[in-house]
């Protein structure tokens, strides 16, 4: 149980300089002083009483070395005289300073009526000035708290925090309790831990900590970078507060915590406009970084986002700060992997240009109609532009919007549809007033009337895709379009398959071709990846088209692990041969979704291997590209039913007697329906497209053929089925079981990296240095699984051990108990560790120096040191509960031993992730995929793996994070040997 101080009670009586003081309360509770609420009688007018508060220096001593005599004075004794000595002369520090303030700006320090020594300790009699202190306020309101509430009381805090800040004075102890709000200000309370920065004396301060609210370079006396930035890390953590409800943890600030707890459906955000949830996001994050230097640098910094903040809230967030903001969060939502090639673009009068000249046309206010057929790239063409465009931002510069106009056509309101998709990530309701409002303001940004953009420039450069996919009734869509292209202020670039649309609308467009890539750019791009250069002319020309080319660089850089349904191809020569691999390793990778998921699995075999192929001979039955909603229903109702045919069955025994399994959630035709193609075909697989008729296409028309290749030779099998004996049955199945051994030998080849006859993409070291990384990563992934083996069932001896028989030791658990621990040990001691040869160390630190050699081996060696430390804990853990003179006789005392190694695991467990993660931060990222596949299974570091994207951080963040959880694994350790334990 933890030291509790002794409070003055209410209606007691404290002398102070000559005035009799009466204590009606408690007010607040600090690690330094009690702040009492106290009232004293009115020197004239007895009968009436002034209200005051009363600050008594009574300092938290954990063992109570500070505490408070009889006659009510305050004692010190041991450590606790130094900590007192100590914190009088941080008292003494924040009266002065306290004083000096409030002589030189009254009306925005806190008031100190006076100071005095008594009873063994300090006091301060302080104005009530009214109001309520932030965490009470928190308290009272809870979730009914509004932004704009947190936001107005941050831009207060910033105005109070100013005068400090002027005077390069640092507060370092701003948190909930130390502010206190009144009806129009806020005041900073308690100035003991204020530091003056023209002090250099900075190492020999000591500086005090408040969970939650702390900077990290105070926790980790990171002296050279503190500075204004750790007051301003604390005002934002008090944000934090505000906006989630909970403080600030240690694990929120690594990697993608903050992250991760605003993604959480906060009420306070959830009830705001997109807009004004983006920007209480991006403070949050920013005044929160852990590196110093990436936060807000001064408070102006912070007031500017603070009052955007407030305008957003207000309605009055259509800007283009806003709009690019918007615009920018979208675009890295997105998933674009494709690379990027140079292309040409061919204008009316035969002219070819860049995209760089493309860019200049639109960015100027230009109206571009950029028409080529499917497969071109036209719309990588405006992804490319628009990554560019919004990578960041500048006043004076336009804002670059991409509007997809595929789902015009489902728009019930055909009006406005341009606008309505700038506003809809702003998330206004456009049937209210203020929708209407942000309607007139988004108005007035697109006609130019914001101040700051240079001449010449557009405000908005607007990019829609696909005029063609937009259905058959877009006039009013043409409509809206021709209607912005008037205003000077707006650059478009619209693509379509064709320019048929200018000959009766758009008229004031610049028509520009988009060209094939040229066979020179394919040859260099085939060359730059180490693939093979085709030799049959037709295919080369093919692959100038950009999709069939990514196509064709997938297909020969992809690894020979596919179990393929469609046929397979040895040498890639034609349209069909690229489609039916493709589908091969598309199927392939869905596999690896849903490993164990048996029904999920036959699922997307049926829908690769029958339903798909059924589609494509339905569609080149009726001699058309597409099928309609009641055409695509009828072909799935077929093959619905003749999934419950036995004779399909029979067939295609895999799915014999899995129906029950394959459709336990699915009951009908119309669930299949929308499972297979909604669901799957259409959504998570993407080989179906709507069309703008509402109807469905393949994603492209190419892979029509292969498909129906193969619904052909399926039809051939059914009806050949019926009339094989059945030793032709027991061939099938033997050659199915041939394909799923050849899928287990594809993944242990890929695993150590030897056979396969697709070439990989090469590694700058060369494939001796790939061929090392491999030996070095399946040895330091298999001893981090030895590592985690262990952790793990330590922690299962701890489960026992903290079970209430053992607690309270029962003689027969206590055997038993023994009898656990000699076999975790046998059973951990049985696991060989593997170790690094040093010939590969060597020829690793050769072949790249700037590898962490160090820590590769630090972390090797992991399972070595923690068999040690194992060893002597369990030896320990079985003297304290099975030895007859064992001292732990209580539940209490054994169960703060199991606690303390429990700790000392979990921070040993966080420490190895970090120091992993900052290892893996210095390898490519394809070198560390198949390790981390494996590894977030683990026991061990599953809990990390949920919250932080390993080697995706910066290295800085990581750095720190690692330092952080090495100081916890020290603090854990001490824990340990206080107890007795010895630690490797």
């Amino acid at each position: 149980m933890s030291y509790q101080r002794q409070l003055r009670e209410n209606g007691e009586y404290i002398s102070l300089g000559g005035v009799s003081y009466r204590i009606d309360g408690v007010e607040g509770l600090g690690g330094s002083s009690i702040v009492y609420k106290a009232s004293y009688s009115d020197g004239l007018n007895t009968e009436h009483s002034h209200q005051v508060y009363i600050k008594e220096l009574f300092p938290w001593h954990p063992k109570g070395y500070v505490y408070r005599e009889k006659d009510g004075s305050i004692v010190g004794i041991n450590d606790g005289s130094d900590l007192m000595k100590y914190s009088k002369q941080k008292f003494r520090q924040g009266n002065q300073i306290n004083l000096k303030l409030l002589t030189e700006m009254p009306s925005q320090v806190s008031g100190n009526i006076n100071s005095f020594e008594a009873y063994g300790t300090y006091y301060s009699v302080l104005s009530l000035h009214g109001g309520e202190n932030l965490e009470s306020l928190l308290e009272r309101k809870g979730d009914s708290l509004t932004l704009l509430e947190a936001a107005v009381i941050m831009k207060r805090i910033i105005s109070a925090l100013e005068c400090f800040h002027k005077k390069s004075l640092l507060h370092l102890d701003i948190s909930p309790d130390n502010i206190l709000l009144m009806e129009n200000q806020v005041l900073l309370i308690d100035y003991n831990s204020v530091w003056n920065m023209k002090d250099n004396n900075v190492q020999d301060y000591a500086f005090s900590e408040k969970a939650g609210y702390t900077a990290p370079e105070i926790s980790l006396r990171n002296f050279s970078e503190i500075g204004f930035t750790a007051d301003i890390y604390s005002i934002c953590a008090v944000f934090f507060k505000m906006v989630t409800g909970c403080r600030l943890t240690e694990n929120d600030i690594y990697g993608n915590g903050i992250i991760n707890k605003l993604s959480e459906g906060i009420p306070i955000l959830t009830r705001e406009a997109k807009s004004a949830e983006f920007k209480t996001c991006q403070i949050i994050t920013k005044g929160l970084h852990i590196i110093s230097r990436k936060r807000y640098q001064n408070l102006d910094e912070l007031k500017k986002d603070i009052d955007e903040l407030i305008n957003r809230i207000n309605k009055k967030g259509i800007s283009k700060a806003a709009l690019w903001e918007s615009s920018n969060m979208l675009f890295r939502k997105q998933n674009f992997s494709e690379t990027f090639l140079p292309r040409k673009i061919k204008t009316k009068d035969n002219y070819v240009i860049g995209l760089q000249e493309l860019n200049s046309i639109i960015e100027n206010g230009g109206k571009v109609l950029l028409k080529g057929a499917g497969g071109l790239g036209k719309t990588f063409i405006l992804h490319k532009l628009w990554g560019e465009g919004v990578k960041t931002y500048h006043p004076k510069a336009p804002v670059f919007c991409y509007v997809s106009l595929k789902e015009y056509n489902d728009y019930s309101d055909k009006t406005g549809y341009i606008r309505r998709s700038l506003l809809k990530n702003l998330s206004f309701n456009f049937k209210t007033q203020s929708g209407t409002a942000a309607f007139y303001e988004l108005e007035k940004l697109i006609d130019g009337k914001e101040t700051g953009v240079q001449t010449g420039k557009a405000t908005v450069v607007l990019l829609l895709d696909g005029l063609s996919e937009a259905g058959n009734r877009k006039e009013n869509l043409i409509r809206e379009i021709e209607e912005i292209g008037k205003k000077q202020s707006v650059g478009i670039l619209v693509t379509d398959r064709t320019k048929d649309v200018t000959e009766y609308a758009l008229s004031s467009f610049k028509v520009a071709e988009l060209l094939p890539l040229e066979e020179e750019t394919v040859i260099e791009e085939l060359k730059r990846k180490n693939l093979e250069i085709p030799e049959n002319e037709k295919l080369r020309e093919l692959l100038k088209n950009p999709m069939m080319l990514e196509l064709y660089k997938e297909i020969l850089s992809a690894e020979n692990d596919s179990k393929e349904f469609f046929p397979k191809v040895q040498s890639v020569k034609d349209v069909d041969g690229l489609v039916c691999v493709y589908l091969n390793k598309m199927y392939s990778a869905q596999l690896k979704v849903d490993p164990g998921n048996r029904s999920m699995q036959l699922c997307l075999k049926y829908i690769f291997y029958h339903l798909l192929p059924d589609i494509a001979k339905e569609m080149n039955r009726k001699k058309r590209p597409c099928l309609t909603l009641e055409e695509m229903y009828e072909v799935v109702n077929k093959n619905y039913k003749k999934l419950h045919s036995k004779n399909f069955g029979k067939a295609f025994p895999e799915y014999l007697g899995k129906t029950r399994l394959m459709l336990s959630e699915i009951h009908n035709s119309d669930e299949w329906f929308d499972f297979s193609v909604n669901e799957q075909l259409a959504g998570k697989l993407g080989l179906i497209v709507r069309n703008a008729n509402n109807g469905y296409e393949l994603v492209h028309g190419s892979f029509l053929d292969c498909l129906v290749s193969f619904s052909d030779k399926n039809k051939k099998i059914y009806i050949s089925k019926q009339k094989k004996t059945a030793g032709t049955k027991a061939v099938l199945c033997i050659v199915t079981g041939s394909i799923i051994i050849a899928v287990a030998g594809g993944i242990l080849v890929n695993m150590y990296g030897t056979g396969g006859s697709v070439p990989a993409e090469k590694s700058m070291y060369g494939d001796e240095y790939e061929t090392n990384v491999k030996r070095a990563l399946l040895t330091l992934q298999y001893n981090m699984g030895i590592l985690s083996s262990q952790v793990t069932a330590q922690r299962n001896v701890l489960e026992e051990a903290s079970s209430d028989s053992m607690l309270n030791s029962y003689p027969d658990e206590n055997v038993k108990f023994s009898q656990l621990i000699d076999q975790t040990y046998s059973n951990m001691e049985s696991l060989p560790i593997s170790t690094l040869k040093a010939d590969v160390l060597e020829e690793l630190i050769v072949q790249n120096p700037d590898l962490e050699i160090e820590y590769l081996k630090e972390l090797c060696q992991m399972p070595n040191e923690m068999k040690i430390t194992m060893e002597n804990g369990l030896s320990r853990l079985e003297y304290i509960y099975c030895d007859i003179d064992s001292p732990y006789k209580t539940a209490e005392t054994r169960d703060e031993v199991v606690e303390v190694y429990r700790h000392y695991l979990d921070c040993y467990a966080k420490y190895c992730f970090y120091k992993l993660d900052y290892f893996l931060l210095n390898m490519a990222p394809d070198d560390i995929s198949s390790f981390l596949n494996d590894s977030q299974y683990s026991d061990m570091f599953r809990d990390y793996f949920t919250t932080v994207k390993i080697g995706e951080q910066n290295i800085d963040e990581v750095e720190v994070a690692m330092n952080y959880a090495l100081r916890d694994l020290e603090d854990a350790e001490a824990g340990m040997l206080e107890k007795g334990f010895k630690i490797q």
